[in-house]
């Protein structure tokens, strides 16, 4: 019954309904575009890290101090702080290469590296 009454009162107010109507398709198609933009510069951005930086999987020793791939995550202390040296790093290595399903292997340093030439 409830139906009825709604399709007869669209029926009645074709141009009010029409405006809603087009109103909500508007709406609907800028959300669709917006969520396509988004979702495809959020696929660049991880394909350009995991091409170019990361990789799919980041090994890092656990400290004091949160860390991410280029160093401290904090400002204030970044040119006081140490990055701590990563222990057993040929056994680690070691084991990843062993593994199953890995494609390549990279090693990256995360500070401050030094050169001297004698």
């Amino acid at each position: 019954m409830v139906f009825f009454l709604a399709l007869r009162n669209i029926t009645r107010n074709i141009v009010n309904s029409s405006i809603v109507a087009l109103l909500i398709a508007v709406i609907c198609f800028l959300f669709f575009i917006g969520n396509s933009i988004i979702e495809k510069s959020n696929i660049s951005l991880h394909q350009a890290f995991v091409s170019s930086l990361t990789g799919d999987v980041m090994i890092q020793k656990k400290g004091d101090v949160n860390m991410n791939l280029f160093g401290a995550n904090t400002p204030i202390i970044d040119p006081f702080f140490v990055i701590p040296v990563f222990p057993a790093y040929d056994a680690v290595m070691e084991i990843v290469k062993d593994e199953k399903g890995i494609k390549e292997i990279t090693s990256q340093v995360s500070g401050k590296a030094y050169l001297d030439l004698f």
